[in-house]
């Protein structure tokens, strides 16, 4: 499997289009989930809320298998 590249403009998430449907998971220091949201096939950009702040861990999740990396907003 091939990275998941994805890029931070402020709030603004992009990557490459998504094969299949995934669930965004932010989850902070404790592992406990801070933020979810659904991104269907497709897909090259999430806007996060402007209320997340500080580091996060992020995953993308699919049914089999997720991408996980940490990202500072």
């Amino acid at each position: 499997m091939r990275p998941f590249a994805i890029t931070l403009d402020e709030n603004n998430l992009f990557f490459p289009a998504t094969p299949i449907d995934y669930s965004l998971e932010l989850r902070d220091e404790s592992g406990a989930v801070v933020y979810t949201d659904y991104i269907p096939g497709g897909s090259t950009q999430i806007i996060l809320p402007s209320w997340l702040e500080g580091e996060y861990d992020i995953r993308f999740v699919a049914s089999t298998y997720y991408f996980i990396g940490y990202i500072l907003l």
